[in-house]
């Protein structure tokens, strides 16, 4: 067999190499003919050459002084071998090559060489030159995003003359080629076993396809995607490389459309895997988009596909990052009826979902499990299993938990503290809640916060303790803590625990300094102090102060009735008919009962008896 020829790298002009630098050093057959005219330069040259096997190959040299490039051209394997040699630059000195021993002078000038067994195959493997940016506008819902790939035009894809025959030799070295990211040459490998009616293997097909997508040439990938369909050599990882390429390349909206596409087709349907329902599912995922999601795993639930550990693991993140903790649930559930062991961060996940829909066995079950199987729950997952066993006032086991995450090294934070002031709370603890708040106001390295000063508030309002309800308003206005209405609500809530009247109109003129607003539980709060302690002055500027609310004027209303103002409860009830405010059951039967009462002493007073 006559040995391929193929250009050997170009050496530098001053090197000892392919100089030609003048008609007199260069040889006969080289020599440069008839010069070309500045108004009319030679943009090419050709000769025929009897070359057997020769595809294509290009060079560069020099000719008077000027650099270019040059290419031998394959017009086709035919009785002849015939091949053109064409110039690809314009010299600025014209020149014509003739001669059919132009062959032996290149060889003798080192500009073509021998080819090794790995180029056999192939005349021509040359990296990938031509790299272009593209702004490819897909739209996402209402989002608009912008994606950059790799764009080599399709007639720029060569095809070469193959020799070898068997596929299974090509297969081979496309994966030669795809594991050495030489996607191009592999390319062009692939279209010349495509016009020579031969068929790849699929391990050979999938790894063109992963290393097109991996380089961002998503319209070639798709090109080969459409013949493994066409020739059925096509596997479940086919489909997933091609729809995550797509989603890269073109956004989610186009791989669904896509994925729901081929779910509508049998023959596509049939060759679907559970991998391929994993990554439609990732995708959806990664774009939050929750509802596509159960759609694809319904769709693959019909299909008869069973879920691995990645397809529940996906389900439960996404479900609870989502805010569907009866879908995590639901999946969560799934998964263990199919007998699979769930990772930590599905198990972080779940907790989550379970404390969102206040289940504290089934939490406290799963953080039992996660125990038993070594994993070490991150400090999250504990805080909200703490919070959550101290909704429910369970004091021992938010405790317990505590110590647990102590002795994994995990330090206590202010949500820590905050769920066990909770459970301390529920569970009518008030002066162990009260003790522990000391310990963790004494703590530097604790940073208090507003919902820590919100449970000590809560519980000064439950005990009556105003002295200590202000030393903590006080504390907090001190470090800087944002101090909110319920803050101040606390307070007014203690001084009317205590009857301390005076005192909740101070604070509440202190709200007002700080321009905090009241709302309708401050106002009540006041008025049933101002009731309890007779101070009608304050009463009235309060009322005054108060857009007209039902709310308010029933307290005051019921409030007058207790303390035995019967007619100023009954002129604040004819006011509040005059802003036609409804009037509760209540204050409507305490005014039918005194109207009664009032014709019963009327009618007294007229009988002669």
């Amino acid at each position: 067999m006559l040995p391929i020829l193929l250009i050997s790298k170009p050496q530098p002009a001053t090197a000892l190499g392919p100089v030609l630098p003048s008609a007199v050093n260069s040889p006969p057959h080289l020599r440069q003919r008839r010069p070309a005219t500045s108004s009319s330069p030679v943009s090419s040259a050709s000769c025929q050459l009897s070359i057997p096997e020769l595809n294509r190959f290009s060079f560069n040299w020099v000719c008077g002084g000027s650099r270019f490039d040059s290419k031998i051209t394959a017009l086709g394997i035919n009785g002849s071998n015939s091949c053109q040699l064409s110039l690809s630059r314009r010299p600025e000195k014209g020149f014509e090559l003739t001669g059919l021993e132009v062959v032996n002078s290149l060889v003798e000038y080192g500009l073509i060489r021998k080819v090794d067994e790995e180029e056999r195959a192939l005349v021509e493997v040359d990296e990938m030159k031509e790299l272009e940016s593209s702004r490819d506008m897909s739209v996402n819902g209402d989002m608009i995003c912008e994606k950059k790939r790799v764009v080599v035009d399709r007639s720029e894809i060569r095809v070469h003359y193959l020799e070898e025959r068997d596929e299974k030799v090509l297969s081979g070295r496309i994966l030669s080629l795809c594991r050495d990211n030489k996607m191009r040459s592999a390319l062009e490998f692939f279209k010349s076993m495509e016009q020579s009616k031969l068929r790849p293997e699929l391990h050979a097909c999938n790894a063109l396809l992963s290393g097109l997508t991996r380089n961002n040439m998503v319209d070639h990938a798709l090109h080969v995607f459409e013949f493994m369909k066409r020739n059925e050599v096509i596997s479940g990882h086919s489909y997933s490389l091609v729809v995550n390429a797509v989603a890269s390349g073109y956004g989610s909206a186009a791989a669904l459309k896509m994925f729901w596409e081929w779910e509508n087709e049998s023959e596509s349907k049939d060759g679907f895997d559970v991998i391929v329902y994993n990554t439609m599912m990732s995708i959806c995922g990664r774009e939050n988009d929750w509802v596509e999601m159960e759609k694809v795993w319904n769709a693959m639930r019909l299909n008869g596909q069973f879920g691995t550990m990645v397809t529940y693991r996906v389900l439960v993140c996404v479900f609870v990052r989502c805010g569907r903790s009866e879908l995590a649930i639901e999946a969560y559930n799934e998964m263990r009826h199919f007998g699979l062991t769930p990772t930590d961060d599905a198990m972080h996940a779940i907790i989550g979902a379970y404390a969102n829909e206040g289940k504290t066995d089934l939490a406290l079950g799963v953080f039992q499990d996660m125990l038993d199987n070594d994993l070490k729950p991150s400090l999250v997952a504990c805080n909200t299993v703490i919070n959550l066993l101290g909704k429910a006032g369970n004091v021992k086991a938010a405790f317990w938990v505590h110590d647990i995450m102590q002795g994994l090294g995990l330090s206590p934070d202010s949500y820590t503290w905050n769920g066990l002031l909770g459970a301390y709370y529920h569970a009518n603890y008030y002066a162990d809640a009260l003790r522990l708040y000391d310990t963790i106001d004494r703590d530097r390295s604790v940073v208090m916060n507003e919902q820590l000063c919100l449970v000590a508030l809560k519980i000064c309002g439950k005990l009556g303790l105003w002295e200590k309800a202000i030393q903590i308003l006080w504390k907090m206005e001190e470090s800087g803590i944002h101090v909110s209405n319920v803050s101040f609500n606390l307070v007014i809530v203690a001084c009317e625990a205590a009857e301390k009247a005076e005192i909740a109109i101070q604070v509440y003129e202190h709200m007002i300094h700080v321009r905090c607003t009241p709302d309708t539980y401050t106002r009540l709060s006041l008025i049933r102090c101002c009731i309890l302690g007779s101070m009608w002055p304050e009463l009235v500027k309060i009322l005054k102060a108060t857009p007209p609310n039902a709310s308010a004027y029933n307290a005051v209303i019921l409030g007058l009735c207790f303390k035995g103002q019967i007619q100023l409860a009954k002129k604040m009830y004819a006011r509040m008919k005059d802003l036609d405010l409804a009037p509760n059951s209540k204050i409507r039967a305490l005014m039918l009962q005194f109207q009664q009462e009032k014709a019963g002493e009327k009618r007294m007073r007229k009988s002669p008896f």
